[in-house]
């Protein structure tokens, strides 16, 4: 079955019967190759060895035949071979066929088991042609993120390092890539801290082959992310080197690498220092940060994205920034936003680097005012308008930046961009998350200005469209709710989240797992209560639960969401009794309040009309203040409601009654009186034990066929009913009164007099007696009538 042809050999005498005669072999087909590989004979698996790595070298369809045709596991076997040559040659068609993606999909299979222990031993003990290919199948392997620890764990980074010291090119050259490879996961870098590679460094970089100088410069690009190894490449020399690179125009090639490795190096502050140092005797163009300015004219495009990385990344600290405000960075960057000729097409890639960098450079006010008195703000529309995504993500970057940054930008940026902004807002797709992110902000930081809030097209549709985007958006929504708290300032805007079903949103917004979209939203809750309307739809959507829920998530109490609860609970009275438990003198009843008892803070809270359309049941009565005698309430979605015309009747009865009277102190013992009266009469204290009201209340739920029972049609009350009945009296007189929730469904009533400071007002054993206490809120575990 396999192809192959006989020369035979002419004789010159006849061989002895068990003597083989050696032949000659022609193959023709790659899979007799493989086979042949397996030979006992050294120079037969030899030669098939180096005739699959040249077929495997042609090309990446090549390499998987060999795969398809069993190679690998053949080439793993002879890694162990007692031959050293053929050791080696199983190793060259490794470093040959692992330059496939996905033959190193097949190599992870056996990775952890006896390769890479023989790669390692071959790196430390091998020859020189068997650490170069030892050393290059590893480089090839480590472009995978799985196999990457693999290698790191088996502590390969030391032998790799010594390698760097090898006098063969090519395998400094293959250590630089493994290296490299290895360095883009942190516990590479990590481990490579612990090797002297810092010190190896400055004479890579001295190499006499360019594309190891480029590697090294590559790899100290890697490195430098770590801040200790920042130290260590200062100290060792390093920058110097790669400033060298920068200044020399022989290296021109090199220039767009040394930029970057330059970049990663400037994280550390010194290093821009010593780039910013001016020569003895000389100016700034010395210097070699004026080079790197001077890059940005440069024709070459890569040269000038890597010289603006390195002054986005110079710029994360004060110091540096001021150091770059010196070098006049701000005109030199702006410079590369869009071309010099209108009619040029834009270098996206460019223009997203430019705009990184005087996003980085003008979070100082004093950068942003430099920007924005340029004048190319009216340009950064057209950045918007691209569709390169990284582009546009950075124009919204800088936009937001330098309107957050000062006023007089905002103008600006409104006239020039907004509308292009506000469209991203309203066509968004989750492929752009980051880039609404940003837009988000600008419209935050240009609401900023009242006169732009007066007059701009609202954007409340894409903000709350934005706000629900779904997971992984929570700095999205953050902006979102920032902006939409700003702008309803403004009651048109409060008016237009209603037809966006933008409350709804903003409930569901408070129970996000993220605290900082919890917090944003509750501070946007905040701002809407101080309108009764919008205060009644947050309450209609659940926001009182889901504020608590928030509330008691947290471990410590959160200001924002505090503030938020009291805001909404001003206007629902009757979640506040329940969940506070207590109603202040500020609180006034005037309309319709309902007492269903003291609820658990985590617990939701009912809805009067879902409250009222419940059957009867063994559950606590409820309690119902209805002002106005409303028989229904159209706005609460409350189609049948019982009046309390016994309520009218009292109202009426204590405005009379009191009508003449100038004393609140007097007025206050006649209402006490008179709902004593009304409820029962006087109950001595030592008759309280035999006195109830439940057979009462019970007859009432069933005559009602309602828990729900008005206030006025009460005649037999202990303490809860008649606080509640006070209070609400009280309220109808404007004189003020407290109503607090005590333990054991009691309630008391506190009233402020001039001469005695709190007291509470006795409506059960002494009616209009004053009892004097601390504060109203120490009634919620005290007993001020002292009852055992």
């Amino acid at each position: 079955l396999v192809p192959f042809s006989l020369t035979k050999m002419g004789k010159t005498a006849a061989p002895p019967d068990d003597e083989f005669t050696p032949i000659s072999l022609s193959i023709q087909d790659v899979g007799t190759l493989v086979l042949a590989m397996k030979s006992s004979e050294v120079a037969v698996a030899g030669n098939a060895m180096d005739n699959l790595d040249k077929y495997a070298e042609k090309s990446e369809k090549n390499k998987q035949h060999l795969v398809d045709l069993g190679a690998l596991p053949i080439f793993l076997e002879l890694l162990e071979h007692e031959e050293h040559a053929i050791c080696d040659r199983a190793v060259m068609c490794l470093s040959t066929v692992t330059q496939s993606y996905n033959v190193r999909l097949e190599c992870k299979k056996t990775i952890n088991g006896k390769m890479l222990p023989i790669l390692k031993e071959n790196i430390e003990n091998g020859s020189s042609i068997s650490q170069e290919n030892s050393v290059e199948t590893i480089a090839n392997l480590a472009n995978e993120f799985s196999v990457r620890r693999f290698v790191i764990d088996s502590d390969l980074v030391p032998s790799i390092v010594s390698l760097l010291s090898s006098n063969s090119p090519n395998t400094i050259k293959f250590a630089l890539a493994a290296l490299i490879n290895l360095c883009a996961d942190y516990e590479g870098r990590s481990r490579l801290l612990l090797t002297d590679a810092s010190t190896i460094l400055p004479s890579i970089l001295s190499s006499d082959f360019r594309d190891i100088q480029d590697s090294g410069l590559t790899l100290i690009s890697c490195v430098a992310m770590n801040e200790a190894f920042r130290k260590q490449l200062k100290d060792t020399g390093v920058v110097e080197k790669v400033v060298d690179f920068i200044d020399n125009n022989d290296f021109a090639t090199s220039h767009a690498i040394a930029l970057r490795a330059l970049s990663s190096l400037l994280y550390e502050p010194e290093v821009l220092a010593h780039v910013a140092q001016i020569p003895n005797g000389g100016s700034l163009e010395g210097t070699p940060l004026f080079k790197i300015l001077s890059f940005l004219e440069k024709p070459d495009p890569k040269v000038k994205v890597e010289a603006l990385k390195c002054l986005a990344n110079a710029a994360y600290s004060v110091e540096n920034r001021a150091i770059l405000r010196e070098f006049k960075s701000e005109k030199a960057i702006c410079g590369q936003l869009l071309p010099e000729d209108p009619k040029q097409p834009i270098n996206t890639q460019v223009s997203a680097a430019a705009c990184n960098a005087l996003a980085a450079l003008t979070i100082a006010k004093t950068s942003a005012e430099v920007v924005g008195a340029l004048g190319v703000i009216t340009g950064m529309s057209k950045l918007l308008a691209t569709e390169d995504v990284k582009c546009t993500l950075a124009a919204t970057r800088l936009l937001g930046v330098l309107a957050l940054a000062t006023s007089s930008t905002r103008q600006k940026i409104y006239d020039s961009t907004y509308t292009r902004v506000n469209e991203l807002l309203n066509n968004h797709s989750r492929a752009n998350i980051p880039v609404l992110e940003h837009a988000a902000a600008v419209v935050f930081a240009v609401s900023k200005q009242e006169n732009i809030r007066l007059v701009m097209p609202s954007p409340m549709n894409g903000l709350i469209k934005c706000l629900c985007a779904g997971e992984h958006t929570s700095k999205l929504q953050e902006h979102c709710l920032d902006a939409i708290t700003l702008l309803c300032d403004l009651q048109k805007y409060k008016d237009e989240l209603s037809s966006v079903n933008g409350f709804s949103h903003i409930v569901v917004a408070v129970s996000s797992p993220h605290h900082s979209v919890t917090l944003a939203a509750a501070r946007c809750v905040a701002r809407l209560s101080d309108s009764p309307s919008c205060a009644v739809r947050l309450y209609d959507e659940g926001v009182v639960g889901a504020l608590q829920q928030a509330s008691s998530s947290l471990s410590h109490s959160s200001v924002a969401i505090t503030t938020a609860l009291n805001a909404v609970l001003n206007f629902h009275l009757s979640a506040k009794y329940s969940l506070q438990h207590i109603l202040n003198k500020s609180d006034i009843i005037s309309d319709l309040l309902f007492d269903i008892g003291r609820m658990r803070a985590t617990a939701p809270y009912p809805l009067l009309r879902d409250v009222v359309a419940e059957h009867v049941n063994s559950k606590r009565h409820i309690l119902l203040v209805n002002m106005k005698n409303k028989t229904s309430d159209d706005t609460l979605g409350i189609a049948k409601l019982s009046g309390d015309p016994g309520l009218v009747e009292a109202i009426k009865y204590v405005k009379e009654a009191c009508k003449e009277e100038k004393n609140n102190a007097n007025k206050y013992k006649i209402v006490a009186q008179y709902v004593s009266s009304r409820m029962g009469g006087t109950i001595p204290t030592t008759r309280m034990k035999s006195f109830s009201c439940e057979v009462h209340i019970a007859e009432l739920k069933q005559s009602l066929n309602s828990n729900v029972i008005p206030i006025g049609m009460v005649h037999k009350g202990s303490f809860s009913q008649r606080a509640l009945l006070f209070k609400t009296l009280c309220d109808s007189l404007d004189v003020p009164s407290t109503l607090v929730r005590g333990e054991y469904d009691r309630a008391y009533n506190v009233v402020e007099l001039p001469n005695q400071g709190f007291c509470a007002v006795d409506v059960m054993h002494r009616p209009g007696h004053f009892v004097s206490i601390p504060s109203p809120i120490t009634l919620i575990h005290i007993n001020p009538f002292n009852i055992q």
